[in-house]
């Protein structure tokens, strides 16, 4: 198994259940409310983690609490916590509202996030041998591009989540080897490669797809298409092939994605043909969503092979 190292965010999460999203100008009554660890970039560590691989996080988190409980958390899951920056801002917050069906809504306070340094980002890569470095776009752009650029120097596999899409992700793109996007993730890069239109009408499926290849294609790079309880599409090599999703109780999405992320590295990392690999993601990231929670709703590999025993029964 080849070493993963995650550079990405880290937050207290403010979980809030109610059974809708609130309208503009409307005020709801919540169900409940709940504290957790999250962060795009720990979600995808610890997964990574749970998955088998050998993981080292590259963060920053505040001199406070709950960078305390961050860094406890992560090394609770043997995960490398020496690249970890502590500056004296407040850790990161994200607040999650999940609604009845299990979707959910997140903005997030970037807080200690923003102080990654790319400077620090360089030189926790170049001190290890990773096999796949694995980012998101949570932290700043500074840090993201010097982790692109340090990962390619250290011949890693350049894995980039982009989430969220943001003005200089269209420039990373000649840089990395996997682009990993959702429906929104990929509607917004195919705005910014093409330009806004005049059509404000709904993307469609056949259009997403059409700009997945593209991406592919013209970057030469392998677009990983994630679709929710559509599955996912992977297009590789002038080939396109689809992978469903595994059907369960949906309860919580909000680390689903990330769970997807970080075991597709994982598999990657131990040398997985991309149909294992495709096929692992997906199983882990079911039983994440029939899970409410952020960090604490990643399967470990046990939880991941019994879902899959189950399906082929």
């Amino acid at each position: 198994m080849g070493v993963v190292v995650v550079v990405g965010s880290a937050n207290r999460d403010l979980r809030i259940r109610q059974q809708s999203f609130a309208r503009p100008g409307e005020t709801c009554l919540a169900d409940d409310a709940s504290f957790a660890i999250g962060g795009k970039g720990l979600n995808q560590a610890v997964a990574a983690r749970r998955a088998g691989a050998d993981v080292a996080f590259v963060a920053a988190v505040g001199q406070d609490a709950t960078g305390d409980d961050i860094v406890n958390l992560l090394r609770g899951e043997s995960i490398d916590t020496h690249a970890i920056a502590r500056p004296t801002a407040t850790s990161g917050l994200a607040v999650v509202t999940i609604v009845a069906d299990g979707e959910n809504s997140i903005v997030v306070v970037p807080g200690a996030n923003a102080a990654l340094a790319p400077a620090h980002v360089d030189q926790a890569i170049a001190s290890r041998r990773p096999s796949v470095v694995l980012l998101q776009q949570e932290i700043p752009a500074g840090a993201v591009r010097a982790g692109v650029d340090a990962a390619r120097r250290a011949g890693a596999l350049v894995v980039l989540n982009a989430a969220p899409v943001r003005a200089g992700t269209v420039d990373l793109l000649a840089a990395i080897d996997v682009l990993i996007v959702n429906d929104s993730e990929l509607a917004d890069l195919a705005v910014r490669l093409d330009g806004p239109t005049q059509d404000a009408a709904p993307v469609t499926e056949p259009a997403l797809d059409a700009a997945a290849a593209r991406i592919a294609r013209d970057h030469d790079i392998t677009v990983v298409h994630t679709r929710g309880s559509r599955g996912a599409a992977l297009h590789r090599d002038g080939d396109r092939s689809d992978h469903p999703a595994v059907s369960v109780e949906v309860v919580d999405t909000t680390a689903a994605g990330d769970t997807f992320a970080g075991y597709l590295a994982a598999a990657l990392a131990r040398g997985a043909a991309w149909d294992e690999a495709m096929t692992d993601a997906a199983t882990a990231a079911a039983v994440c969503v029939s899970r409410q929670g952020s960090a604490d709703s990643i399967p470990d590999a046990a939880a991941t092979a019994a879902m899959s025993r189950a399906i082929r029964c």
